[in-house]
């Protein structure tokens, strides 16, 4: 027997409310957390509590981006418990309906909700957090690029090749510091000239390296006052290089990639964010069906608390592989495209494959 669309519409329309329910909780204490954070800062940075809750509203949608997929299987589990205790499911069930028929719904309210999450969630909540920028002034890390980490940077200019590192990058990445060095290049490859020194300013299309020590090959160690070297990187391009992949909007992705192919950059790390988000919408699918798994057939019988335990569970060991997986894509170890679609269709098989023998025998 075929289903209703009636009853269609109303398994869809309980799932898509309790998830996004579910989820603006999760936006609200994480948005709480966050305000803890910058709660330190009051009185210290400028920052006044207003500000600081201000600022931590404005982060919570883009920092509660990646608890989606959670929002979604606590949604579906609570949807399908409520669905059986109210005995819908059993009269569905009574009539002929399978469980496929039943969860064709769901998994199509899953997928829609995942390229909404995509293509209009993620922009605006980036916007959003790029609102809080101007709020934390200069002493509180608001954007998604602040003072960085050790950087590498590969470009070519008037003097070759060269690759130039620093252990912090600041103002953008237009500002070098902590130790720079420079390796300058030959056309064929072969190593010119080391240059060290402790900061590097990109003015124009030169980084000045004040009171260098150049070092080059059959010749003496040499310190000089200033030493430049022409770069084909422009300080946007830069910029955007240094950006935070999570904290980059899903439409910016591609031409940021590109950017990097044509610059030499790395873009193993955007590439990560942007398959990541692209299997967004096949992961919340998984998530019903796991859902499905441990709650389709809750009885009134059926201790409640184990199946809450049994969805976190499934739920953590889920997150725990898409990290590890995440991780390796970002190191280069695994592509980027199958380090973020592997657990996704691990995750949908091992769903489905239980779900057969539950529901098919």
């Amino acid at each position: 027997m075929r289903m209703g669309l009636t009853l269609s519409r109303h398994i869809a329309w309980r799932l898509a409310r309790t998830t996004i329910v579910i989820f603006g909780v999760f936006i609200v204490l994480v948005s709480i957390v966050d305000f803890t954070q910058l709660a330190r800062l009051v009185g210290t940075a400028g920052l006044t509590a207003g500000t600081a809750l201000v600022i931590a509203f404005l982060r919570g949608p883009s920092l509660a981006e990646s608890v989606l997929p959670f929002a979604m299987l606590f949604g579906a589990m609570v949807t399908f418990v409520q669905l059986n205790r109210r005995l819908e499911l059993t009269v569905a069930r009574s009539a002929g309906v399978s469980a496929w028929q039943m969860l064709l719904p769901a998994a199509g309210v899953a997928f829609v909700l995942g390229v909404l999450a995509v293509t209009v969630y993620n922009p605006a909540a980036v916007a959003l957090r790029e609102m809080s920028v101007p709020l934390g002034g200069s002493n509180v890390r608001t954007d998604s690029f602040g003072e960085a980490g050790q950087v590498w940077l590969r470009q070519s200019g008037n003097d070759g090749p060269s690759i130039i590192g620093a252990l912090r990058s600041r103002d953008n990445g237009t500002r070098l510091a902590g130790g720079v060095t420079a390796f300058l290049y030959n056309g064929d490859g072969t190593l010119r000239l080391r240059v060290d020194a402790r900061s590097a300013d990109l003015v124009g299309q030169e980084w000045i390296l004040p009171r260098a020590v150049v070092s080059a090959t059959g010749a003496p160690v040499a310190e000089v006052a200033e030493f430049r070297i022409h770069t084909n990187l422009t300080a946007s391009q830069i910029h955007e290089s240094l950006l935070d992949p999570a904290t980059v909007a899903f439409w910016r992705l591609p031409g940021l990639i590109e950017i990097a192919r044509q610059t030499g950059l790395p873009a193993t790390d955007l590439r990560m964010q942007l398959s990541t988000l692209v299997s967004l919408p096949v992961l919340l699918v998984a998530m019903v069906f796991i859902a499905a798994v441990v709650s389709l057939r809750f009885s009134r019988t059926l201790n409640l608390g184990r199946l809450v335990i049994a969805g976190a569970v499934s739920g953590f060991m889920l997150y725990l592989l898409l990290v590890v997986s995440g991780d390796l894509g970002r190191s280069g170890v695994v592509a980027p495209g199958i380090a973020a679609w592997s657990p996704v269709v691990l995750a949908m098989l091992v769903s489905v494959s239980l779900l057969l023998r539950t529901e098919d025998g």
